[in-house]
């Protein structure tokens, strides 16, 4: 009953709810050839589109495939669509994966389709779906490892599959347990801001997303357990400051539009005192940081809305604009 009135409240409030875009400078735009004033204009009416409740659909299988295969036509190339960093990022992959369709999916064989604790790199391809590519790679830390991803694909400098067209990308509480002489607005700032933008440069029609680190229930109640002093929702709030902060003026996109219904999540794990835990995700109540499959299954239809409001041979979504396309 609670995850119905969860979901309830969830459709009736995305009225409010948008996706966090960074303006672009003009000095960026004069020097783009592909991001201009009226496409920018264009990208801000997108998003805000998804305020209006009837803009916003639930994909079933047969539309994501529909929506695939017109964004192939558009794109002219395999599409890829990347998750990077750590388990946040690995649960929305998940649960963005389970709704396309199981037809030719290929997974490594040592690789279980629906484990959800797993720290490695995974990717789903289906050679039927214009070999689609869905990737996750762990990179839970701003580090080496996730600016050397950046840096192999600015080596590419063709668009195709090689590099991801549409990239996730959300690395936040596993540096708040870090105790090293760098701090986290050095990390974006110094050394991931630059890699980024030098990607959009040289992929001026791709895009990049970092997911903001949604709050823990202490929002409600106080965390128990080793880590309750070093991860809570005022230092989620500090981080998520430095990320909007840093971001600000770029084409880098924050995207926070679940934390409305994260935080209807945690109210109703609030009124079942926490206790809840469905084997399959669903209510992880005893979870401090992790929201259940209900939420994560929201976001998977709103990063859909995105792609698909994209494609605008899809007939379906026709009267949405396509920022990427002149």
């Amino acid at each position: 009953m609670q995850i119905v009135v969860l979901k309830y409240i969830f459709w009736c409030s995305i009225i409010f709810v948008n996706v966090t875009i960074i303006s672009t400078t003009k000095s960026t735009l004069q020097n783009d050839d592909t991001m201009n004033s009226s496409t920018l204009q264009l990208m801000e009416e997108s998003f805000k589109g998804y305020s209006v409740f009837k803009k916003i659909r639930q994909y079933e299988m047969e539309d994501v495939v529909l929506c695939l295969d017109s964004l192939f036509t558009v794109k002219k190339h395999s599409i890829h669509i990347a998750f990077l960093g750590d388990s946040l990022i690995r649960n929305q992959f998940l649960s963005f994966t389970s709704l396309i369709p199981n037809y030719d999916r290929n997974l490594p064989f040592h690789l279980k389709e629906y484990e959800s604790h797993f720290h490695e790199n995974r990717n789903i391809n289906s050679p039927l779906l214009n070999d689609l590519l869905v990737s996750f790679r762990w990179r839970a830390l701003v580090n080496d490892e996730l600016l050397t991803d950046f840096r192999m694909w600015n080596m590419h400098t063709v668009d195709d599959n090689g590099t991801p067209d549409f990239i996730f990308l959300g690395s936040t509480a596993h540096n708040m347990l870090q105790n090293r002489k760098k701090t986290f607005m050095e990390k974006i700032g110094s050394d991931l801001l630059p890699v980024l933008q030098k990607f959009l440069r040289i992929h001026p029609r791709k895009q990049i997303f970092w997911v903001i680190q949604s709050p823990t229930t202490d929002l409600l109640r106080p965390i128990s357990g080793p880590n309750n002093h070093i991860i809570h929702n005022k230092k989620i709030h500090q981080y998520n400051s430095i990320i909007r902060k840093i971001f600000k003026g770029t084409r880098i996109a924050v995207w926070d539009s679940l934390l409305p219904a994260i935080e209807e999540y945690i109210r109703s794990c609030f009124l079942g005192q926490f206790y809840q835990y469905d084997v399959n995700g669903y209510k992880l109540c005893d979870d401090f940081i992790h929201p259940g499959h209900q939420v994560l299954s929201m976001g998977s239809h709103l990063i859909l809305n995105f792609i698909c409001n994209h494609n605008n041979q899809y007939k379906e979504l026709e009267d949405f604009p396509d920022p990427f396309l002149p």
